[in-house]
Order: structure tokens, then sequence, then C-alpha cells
């Protein structure tokens, strides 16, 4: 029975690592010996756990957050290394040149972003003006990511169980 909830928890942990369910079951399948010996034996085995992780996927939430709150996160600390890193060069003498290139980059990169925003929401002044500050203070992919994984949780669409 051990041996059972092992591979459940198994292919819920490599569910929340995947976006599609049928790569999700094929990652399962080859961690376990077992159960590459169970399909060759039963071909329902792998349509079957293909509509139980798509189930999952679909009726979930948890793994698209912890998906897009990662990628916030990581973008967030990138920025903040970035920033580091061109002060660093700006203050050791003979690399002042890779700081301004540092700077540069990232100062068109939140011009690209501001100017993304501002086509997105160009109609909404009010709404433009809160995305352009949360672009300047490096806090946008947070925001992003809460509007996709936390604001969204009410409209997630749930396939109805026949």
């Amino acid at each position: 029975m051990k041996a059972v909830r092992n591979l459940a928890k198994g292919l819920s942990t490599v569910i929340l690592s995947n976006t599609e369910a049928s790569s999700a079951v094929d990652h399962w399948i080859t961690q376990n010996t077992a159960l590459e010996e169970f399909e060759k034996e039963y071909a329902w085995m792998r349509p079957f756990f293909v509509e139980v992780a798509q189930y999952n996927l679909n009726t979930s939430n948890f793994g698209l957050r912890l998906r897009v709150g990662g990628g916030a996160l990581l973008s967030t600390i990138d920025l903040i290394t970035d920033m580091y890193m061109t002060t660093q060069f700006f203050n050791t003498e003979g690399e002042e040149g890779y700081g301004r290139v540092n700077a540069w980059l990232i100062g068109v990169t939140l011009l690209l972003q501001i100017l993304v925003a501002f086509a997105q929401n160009s109609k909404k002044l009010s709404l433009f003006v809160q995305e352009t500050i949360a672009i300047l203070i490096g806090f946008k992919p947070a925001l992003d990511a809460y509007k996709v994984g936390w604001a969204q949780r009410g409209r997630i669409t749930r396939p109805s169980i026949p």
C-alpha cells in the first residue's frame, strides 16, 4: 500500500512541474519501471492517467501559482542582480563602460515594458499609471503573477464530471 501511495505522490509532484498532462504522465512512467511493465500489460493505463492528470491540471491552480510565482521571483532577483552589477561596474575603476551599457540595457528594457503597458492600457490612464509605477520599482512580475495565479481564482473553468 505504501508503494501505491508513493506512486500517487510521484504523479502529483510531476503534474506540478508540467503544463501538459501527457508529458507529466510520460515523465512519471519513465521514472517508475513498474509502471512501464504495467503499461505493456494494460493498454488503458496511459490514457486513464492522462485523463486524471488533465483533470488535476484543470481543477487545481497550485501548479500554475508555483510556476508564475517562481518566474516572478526569478525575474525580480534578476533585476536586483543587474542593478547590483551595474553599481559594481560604476564603482570599479576602468569598468565604468560596462556599467553604462548595463544601465542603458536596463533602461531600454524598462522603457519597452512601459510602452507595452501603454498599449495594453491606453484607454485606462489610472491603470497605466499603476502599471508604470510597478514597472519602475521592479514589482511588475509579482503584480502579473498575482493577476494570473491568485486574482483569477473564481474564473478557472472546472470540468464537469459525468
